[in-house]
């Protein structure tokens, strides 16, 4: 049987790149859910933000991830870092399939960000500083969702490659 796994964890943690890698040494289709969301709406996540603003993405996104799980078998994930936050989807995500939390620094979250910060909408508006002062309040409120994952891993300074087989190691 084939396990489905999901990526859990804060923005700019990694899910993407180690969602990519995993995919490839499991020999599993890789799904983004945010890039799923953007197919399925016909703009980016931003301009869904702007328009329907979070509640009416949030909404979007459970419909997505509902239909995805749904209807998938033989993946590897990768969420939103508000996913698992909404809508009872921890509870949903484990039902459907193994989750595994990357747990990051807020230091290395910040350094990860500060560069990455026009192409994300909840902290495009953002200086420095304040990006500082929000990951540091905004983390740990996340964390009791992240939390619920079956699996942990720090990924602090461990190269993609690492993870993913810690990962398929551990599946």
């Amino acid at each position: 049987m084939s396990v489905n796994l999901i990526l859990i964890g804060y923005m700019g943690c990694g899910k993407t790149s180690v969602g990519e890698v995993l995919a490839s040494v499991l020999d599993r289709d890789f799904y983004d859910l945010d890039t799923l969301i953007v197919e399925q709406q016909g703009q980016d996540i931003g301009g869904i933000f702007q328009q329907q603003g979070e509640t009416g993405f949030r909404h979007i996104e459970h419909e997505t991830l509902k239909t995805f799980l749904r209807s998938r078998i033989g993946y590897v994930l990768s969420v939103g870092g508000g996913t698992p936050c909404h809508h009872d989807h921890m509870t949903l995500m484990n039902e459907y399939a193994k989750t595994v939390y990357l747990q990051t620094s807020v230091s290395i979250l910040f350094q990860r960000l500060r560069l990455q910060k026009s192409s994300r909408p909840m902290i495009s508006q953002l200086s420095d500083g304040f990006l500082h002062e929000f990951i540091i309040e905004h983390l740990p409120k996340r964390e009791f969702f992240y939390n619920k994952a079956h699996k942990r891993i720090n990924v602090n300074d461990i190269l993609v490659q690492e993870i993913a087989r810690e990962i398929k190691n551990w599946v």
